[in-house]
């Protein structure tokens, strides 16, 4: 059974703005990580079979992703504005988690709440206390590469606003072939 998470639940964009959306396809492990991206309203935003998002006009449009078997999806609010929004200056960073447990060579998106509604999330800043063990793209992505622990950390450019989550690696289980020793006892 697959589980999918998108990487933002709302959004609100400009006319002929362009933003990524990614899922992630749980369990880690899972043999089928397609997904398929759909919009409810192709003329305020559509979507591409990669997750980017185009603002076409005013409107609200829901952007569903969902597994390819299609029992599980997760939506994301995109509203379309026809006049500039000012950015405002963040205020306050939370990280969906405080403490997660991933396997060598997974990797998970970690999701970020940012305050004001309307904050850049491109002025952010991620990093490992330990890169040796945990990488860390700038959107978030967190990749589990040898056994350890490490804190990673996003941050305001300007390094006023912070929060983290502790990320422990555990050792990858076998290579997902499974031996039997059959005995018989009469």
């Amino acid at each position: 059974m697959n589980n999918v998470i998108i990487s933002r639940l709302f959004l609100i964009m400009k006319e002929g703005d362009r933003e990524k959306l990614t899922a992630s396809v749980f369990p880690s492990k899972a043999s089928d990580k397609d997904v398929i991206w759909s919009s409810d309203n192709t003329s305020a935003a559509k979507v591409d079979d990669d997750g980017n998002v185009t603002a076409v006009g005013r409107g609200i449009a829901v952007i569903t992703v969902k597994t390819e078997e299609g029992n599980h999806s997760a939506r994301c609010i995109v509203i379309v504005l026809n006049e500039y929004i000012k950015y405002k200056d963040i205020f306050s960073i939370k990280l969906n988690n405080k403490t997660l447990k991933i396997s060598e060579g997974q990797t998970f998106r970690l999701n970020v709440m940012l305050m004001p509604w309307n904050a850049r999330k491109t002025d952010l800043k991620w990093s490992s206390s330990n890169s040796k063990i945990i990488s860390v793209s700038d959107d978030g992505k967190i990749t589990g590469l040898k056994n350890g622990k490490a804190t990673i950390t996003v941050s305001t450019k300007d390094g006023d606003h912070k929060d983290s989550c502790i990320v422990y690696v555990e050792k990858a289980k076998g290579n997902g072939k499974y031996k039997f020793n059959w005995k018989w006892h009469f």
